[in-house]
């Protein structure tokens, strides 16, 4: 074998050593526990610096990751959502989040957030922001400030959150709705057409139960419509247990239901709350506003 062959072999069995060894950045030392350990500094010496996490600019970048089962443990930082975030197997946690809220806060819709701010952790479907007046009846479409969230002829689904209340007995949460008619008064919501409030107290990537669902009406037809000005106001308590209470609307400012409430979410380090928004009709529109959590 020649001296050249004989060096190229030596060089092979040299890096594949390496290859199975273990990796130091920044360390000629590399624990034996860790098959990668990068050091803050050059060997002891310099300038201290950080490991930076590769970045993602929002959730469909992150989404667009293709991942399987077997990659549990790969993590992201999601720029958008201020999130370090792992893929479990089945989907992506949160591992810390700098936007994550402490105790009471709410979201108005508006350009400029609530402070402090229940912030929208995600949103999908055909939501949009609403401004102006509705049709039937000629209110706002919003309950303060200018603008709401809505839905027509689709389905939207926001998710608000993270939330951190472990320090309090327990929290409540409140939600404006109204339902309009558009194009003609003859329209309005219907017992297919449904608001549905979620809480999940492991984290908006987690298991939600379903608590709260208002229909629109009684009957497939009802046509109900009603503003932001009409008081009926309907409750009911956690109990995690994903059967949730639900409630059928009526006609006006006495019927309609526009206050939403659920009380007695216990305690926990990350609590989410999901809102869905579905009507079946182009004539139909549901509006949301005013969401608040607020931290007994």
């Amino acid at each position: 074998m020649s001296f050249k062959n004989c060096f190229a072999l030596l060089t092979i069995l040299l890096f594949t050593n390496n290859i199975f060894a273990q990796v130091g950045i920044g360390t000629l030392n590399p624990t034996s526990a860790a098959m990668l350990e990068v050091s803050s500094q050059d060997n002891g010496v310099g300038n201290y610096k950080g490991f930076m996490f590769p970045r993602v600019p929002n959730v469909a970048a992150r989404d667009a990751i293709h991942v399987s089962n077997s990659d549990q443990g790969l993590l992201v930082y999601v720029v958008e959502k201020d999130c370090l975030q792992m893929w479990n197997g089945v989907k992506w946690i949160n591992v810390v989040c700098d936007t994550a809220l402490i105790g009471s806060g709410s979201q108005n819709f508006e350009t400029i957030p609530a402070d402090p701010n229940l912030p929208i952790y995600s949103e999908t479907g055909s939501g949009f922001y609403t401004t102006g007046s509705g049709d039937y009846p000629n209110t706002p479409n919003y309950a303060s400030g200018v603008r709401g969230y809505g839905v027509n002829n689709g389905a939207a689904t926001l998710i608000l959150g993270p939330v951190n209340v472990s320090a309090n007995s327990d929290s409540t949460f409140k939600l404006r709705l109204a339902g309009f008619a558009l194009n003609q008064s003859g329209n309005g919501m219907d017992n297919p057409d449904t608001v549905t409030i979620s809480i999940s107290t492991t984290g908006p990537g987690d298991v939600f139960s379903e608590e709260l669902v208002i229909h629109g009406g009684s009957l497939g037809d009802s046509n109900n419509k009603w503003g932001f000005n009409a008081n009926r106001a309907v409750a009911t308590a956690y109990d995690g247990n994903d059967t949730p209470t639900s409630y059928i609307s009526g006609d006006g400012i006495t019927n309609g239901i526009s206050y939403l409430e659920i009380t007695g979410i216990p305690a926990t380090a990350n609590l989410a709350i999901k809102i869905e928004l579905l009507n079946d009709k182009a004539n139909e529109l549901w509006v949301i506003d005013d969401a608040q959590l607020i931290a007994n």
